[in-house]
């Protein structure tokens, strides 16, 4: 697989852009990175790497994957954020048990696809802005009070001291 960067946002895991087998071109979120002795798992006789993109039919039980498939065909649409992972928890007849980051377990497709491994830029969310205009260039905006205005205002502002508001 040939990897190319995209645009990144500086809040979001990087997206390689991935020509997949069959010459298909398209993007993919990036994995944590592991260790050399991590990088590759075998069972069943199948070498998947942390990076593989597989079926559920082809992992075992207990397996750390993301970026999962709903519908067949349609691409990646579960468990895509910085960090999360999803875990692999049964398999049944024609579908797969999964447990999601929220603790939800979903009933999916075996034939639909997941990536191998946790989601890629763990610690996005922990990263010090420095100063407000930073954090305003990402598109947060001020958090303000009504309850520190004035009536006119605000419908909560007013009254003596800390007045309630209900």
């Amino acid at each position: 697989m040939e990897k190319t960067k995209l645009f990144q946002a500086p809040t979001e895991p990087e997206v390689p852009l991935v020509s997949k087998r069959g010459g298909r071109i398209s993007s993919s979120t990036s994995r944590k990175p592991y260790a050399l002795e991590e990088a590759c798992t075998v069972w069943e006789g199948v070498l998947i790497d942390q990076k593989e993109e597989s079926t559920s039919t082809d992992m075992p039980l207990g397996t750390a994957i993301h970026n999962i498939e709903i519908t067949l065909g349609k691409g990646g649409q579960l468990v895509r954020a910085a960090g999360a992972v999803a875990k692999l928890i049964a398999k049944e007849g024609k579908s797969a048990t999964l447990k999601l980051p929220s603790g939800e377990v979903r009933l999916i497709s075996k034939n639909c696809s997941a990536t191998v491994g946790q989601v890629g830029n763990v610690g996005v969310n922990q990263k010090s802005l420095g100063r407000a205009g930073s954090k305003r260039w990402l598109g947060k905006r001020p958090v303000v009070r009504g309850v520190v205005m004035n009536p006119v205002d605000h419908p909560h502002g007013g009254g003596e001291g800390r007045a309630p508001n209900w």
